[in-house]
């Protein structure tokens, strides 16, 4: 049964109380409703609400939740000794002075009437620090007064600094002491031609190309005739063209080939028949081929043949297959990489009976340039 468990924030959300009604809380209180079950006869605080769970309380909080939530003691309360050293009848209900311990401290009545005038000499009382002005000016001579201060200009500067007018009205012709630096004309026309030798100006770094790579010669080069292609890094850590296109390494027109067929199929031919055919125009280079055929017979133990075409030509052996019961079939793969010349191929999964009905369920084939 669920109930309602108030928690104090300000004690890492220990519990306090539970109910079954809500006890609508205000901080520093929450509660959250839960199924957890404590023994009514155990104390809350050994508990406490965490992420929305209630989970065991730790036991610093415990300590920390009985020593702030103990109440204060009372007249017959046992107190230790070092509390109250020295107390008297002569203290006052206050204790605002303890025999032998606090004899040296202020009196409260002397504090409550404390002033500035009651300050050692070497101090200013509230009065005359709000009234300071620079007339005031005492044990802080080496200061600046204020009247000083609000008159500051750069004249009262050393000889090395400029004061706020000769800033704003700097310009070349006023350089002094910072003659190693570049005049304000001098930056405003600064251009290309004014460089060092070993640097570019904008002109020139903008109409850069290859063959305009002087002093960066060592840098790396412009890649040329590699349109679609993959660029890489040669030995000499330059730039150059891979000769892959990125057609090659997703699949694209005249690398990649598939096809496959899904519809049974039977035949009771004992030459071979195409179940399945695909073809396309494809780039010269060297290809992986994959053919996979389902293939049995309708009589147990009876062959079935399955053999593998590039071109109407046959590019595999013939595989026979003899099912251990009527109608049982079974998946023959084939695999080879062989070398293709630029232009259109065709590939082909072919079967036949040896006696009674082969049997095709499906075929796949896979053609793949790999380099």
């Amino acid at each position: 049964m669920a109930e309602y468990f108030k928690y104090i924030t300000t004690y890492n959300n220990t519990l306090v109380d539970r109910s079954d009604t809500t006890f609508s809380p205000v901080p520093p209180y929450g509660e959250i409703l839960s199924s957890y079950y404590i023994v009514p006869q155990q104390e809350l605080y050994y508990y406490k609400e965490s992420g929305g769970e209630i989970v065991l309380n730790d036991s610093a909080t415990i300590k920390s939740y009985l020593e702030g939530t103990e109440p204060p003691p009372g007249p017959n309360d046992i107190v230790e000794q070092n509390e109250f050293t020295g107390y008297t009848e002569s203290t006052d209900n206050n204790i605002n002075y303890i025999s032998g311990v606090t004899n040296t401290k202020l009196a409260t009545a002397i504090f409550n009437t404390f002033t500035g005038t009651t300050l050692p000499t070497n101090y200013y009382n509230k009065t005359q620090i709000n009234t300071y002005t620079g007339s005031t000016l005492t044990d802080i001579n080496t200061r600046l007064l204020k009247t000083s201060f609000n008159t500051f200009s750069g004249t009262t500067l050393p000889t090395n600094y400029y004061n706020k007018t000769q800033i704003n009205s700097y310009t070349g012709t006023t350089l002094t002491n910072i003659n190693t630096r570049l005049l304000k004309t001098s930056f405003d026309t600064f251009s290309g031609t004014t460089l060092p030798t070993n640097y570019y100006n904008k002109t020139q770094i903008n109409t850069y190309t290859g063959v305009t790579n002087t002093l960066i010669g060592t840098k790396i080069n412009k890649v040329t005739g590699a349109t679609s292609n993959l660029a890489i890094f040669s030995s000499d850590g330059n730039v150059v063209d891979s000769n892959v296109t990125i057609s090659q390494l997703t699949g694209g027109t005249g690398y990649y080939v598939y096809g496959e067929r899904e519809t049974p199929g039977s035949t009771t031919s004992t030459t071979p028949i195409t179940y399945l055919t695909t073809g396309a125009t494809l780039t010269e280079g060297i290809f992986s081929l994959n053919y996979l055929g389902v293939i049995g017979n309708s009589v147990k133990i009876k062959p079935a043949f399955i053999q593998f075409y590039r071109d109407d030509s046959p590019i595999s052996a013939v595989f026979a297959y003899s099912p251990p019961e009527n109608n049982g079939v079974s998946p023959i793969s084939f695999m080879r990489d062989t070398f293709l010349s630029g232009g259109t191929h065709t590939f082909s999964v072919r079967y036949y009976a040896g006696v009674n009905t082969a049997l095709m369920n499906s075929a796949a084939i896979r053609v793949r340039k790999v380099q």
